[in-house]
């Protein structure tokens, strides 16, 4: 089984983190972030609940979460986030 790759950055100065994942398939139950978020959809499809909507995620997709926004997330399709 390939194992997945997670990357995270976060600026202090900019309160701002950048997360990568290469491989995950595992759903993101709800939680939060004490600071800003931003994220993109590079490969696979994933179901994304924020707010009391959900959306759906495709390829090419930008994600963005202010500080303090619960949010889940799961797969949607049968591939891996890339």
């Amino acid at each position: 089984m390939k194992k997945g790759i997670r990357t995270a950055v976060y600026d202090t100065a900019l309160q701002l983190e950048v997360f990568r994942f290469q491989g995950i398939a595992q759903p993101f139950p709800s939680h939060f972030h004490a600071y800003y978020v931003i994220g993109l959809i590079e490969k696979g499809r994933r179901s994304l609940s924020c707010r009391s909507t959900v959306y759906s995620l495709r390829p090419g997709n930008i994600v963005l979460f202010n500080l303090r926004d619960t949010h889940a997330c799961v797969q949607s399709d049968k591939g891996a986030m890339d």
